[in-house]
């Protein structure tokens, strides 16, 4: 259970906070506990570039019956800038770094063409930086991605159809459709 603000500070700001009450249960054993996620949002003003920051689960340590273990905190740090833009065709890239706490940290790039403002094409990759730079394992647990999405209408409403396609290493691949409808 959450509770969530964000306010835009400036014209280039933004600031938002999430509060959450966290519950889990282990056979007869529970931990509950309260954290906190915070983002912020920074538009340069440049090139479309924005720099966004979040952290996740910061809080107090949760206890099952004795033992107590850390939440999964997650800090991360994104960009994205606007490479190219004329009245119809715009090309996105960003990019992310991921910090956990109790997993490896991972780096990721990302293209979209929009054409019109209707139809996109993307693509990325996502790397696991200590497994790949330690040899640690033969291959990474994310890889390339690539999808495509198109925005219509259906008769006053509006609606975007997704598709994408991620590499997942030793996981085989995943696919995910998306079907949004904006009133």
């Amino acid at each position: 259970v959450g509770v969530s603000y964000a306010r835009r500070l400036s014209n280039r700001f933004s600031f938002g906070a999430n509060v959450k009450y966290i519950s889990e249960f282990l056979g007869e054993d529970r931990a509950e506990n309260f954290a906190i996620d915070l983002g912020t949002l920074f538009d340069v003003g440049v090139r479309g570039i924005k720099l966004g920051m979040n952290i996740t689960n910061f809080g107090g340590d949760a206890k099952y019956h004795r033992d107590q273990f850390a939440l999964p905190i997650n800090f991360r740090l994104g960009a994205i800038v606007e490479a190219y833009r004329n009245e119809r065709n715009t090309l996105l890239v960003s990019f992310e770094g991921s910090h956990p706490n109790d997993n490896v940290e991972q780096v990721a790039l990302g293209v979209e063409y929009n054409l019109l403002g209707n139809f996109s094409l993307r693509t990325g990759y996502r790397s696991n930086v200590e497994l790949e730079d330690l040899d640690k394992v033969d291959e990474p647990f994310e890889g390339f991605s690539f999808g495509a999405g198109a925005n219509f209408r259906v008769s006053r409403v509006r609606a975007q159809l997704d598709y994408a396609y991620s590499d997942l290493g030793f996981l085989d691949n995943a696919q995910r459709f998306s079907l949004i409808f904006k009133f």
